[in-house]
């Protein structure tokens, strides 16, 4: 069960730099819930693989194993994302609007650090 709780709030523009979350304080899991407008958030792998995931508002993403330690993601910064589908391969643009974006984490009380394959 989460014990940690981290709020963000975003105006259209603002984004989240390239990143992968830190092994500790936290246990390996974690969930974010992005609210109120929808966003693109872009993934990476050091092999420069790439995959950019559309957030409707209210999605639920959870980061944990080769996601959470070896892929960066990011948002970027910018107003308009463009929505690429099967059903609409040239894109539709959707307007950013205040994004709130919840952050659910469980505080690693064992001390022991990280063994995964990508500490």
């Amino acid at each position: 069960m989460f014990d940690q709780l981290t709020l963000n709030d975003y105006l259209p523009g603002q984004g989240i730099p390239p990143h992968v979350d830190t092994h500790s304080p936290f246990q390996e899991v974690f969930a974010s819930l992005g609210l109120k407008s929808g966003v693109t958030m872009h993934f990476k792998t050091p092999e420069n693989l790439t995959k950019d995931l559309y957030l409707k508002p209210r999605s639920l993403i959870i980061f944990s194993g080769e996601v959470r330690y070896n892929w960066l993601h990011s948002i970027a910064t910018r107003k308009i994302d463009k929505i690429e589908s099967d059903l609409n391969p040239d894109g539709m643009l959707k307007f950013r609007s205040r994004r709130v974006s919840l952050t659910l984490r469980k505080v690693n009380a064992s001390g022991k650090a990280c063994e995964c394959k990508w500490a």
